[in-house]
């Protein structure tokens, strides 16, 4: 406890002993404004580096998590098209399988039915003169 008041004490007494002294610099009051000047002008450049510094910054984070979105868009995109061209047979296959035209004309039913009677007819009297010849 008594080592702390005693660094202060001391630390008091040099920095009073170095700021009383006021030895001349040697340097004009036109050079001491230009020391000035030059350290705001490097004050400017280094707020300009760190203003850019955290630009450059921000653009690396933008491109960095369009890095990690672009692929998985790309791939959805991907899969998506695949799901489409693997149900495009399906597509075709209910297409043909199922009639354009619904409405079917009487006549064409009838013509068919008349025509698949005479041939029932046909086969019916061959089947029965082939049992003839076999008999």
């Amino acid at each position: 406890m008594r080592r702390l008041p005693r660094i202060m004490t001391a630390g008091l007494l040099l920095a009073v002993a170095c700021g009383c002294s006021d030895p001349d610099s040697g340097l004009t009051k036109t050079q001491v404004t230009q020391v000035l000047d030059i350290q705001q002008e490097t004050q400017r450049e280094r707020a300009d580096l760190s203003r850019a510094r955290d630009e450059l910054e921000s653009d690396r984070r933008k491109w960095s998590e369009r890095e990690r979105k672009d692929p998985i868009i790309a791939e959805v995109i991907g899969k998506g098209l695949v799901l489409i061209l693997s149900c495009l047979p399906l597509v075709l296959i209910v297409l043909l399988l199922v009639p354009a035209n619904q409405d079917i004309p009487a006549e064409l039913i009838r013509e068919t039915l008349i025509g698949d009677n005479r041939s029932d007819r046909r086969l019916t009297a061959d089947r029965h003169e082939t049992r003839r010849r076999l008999d």
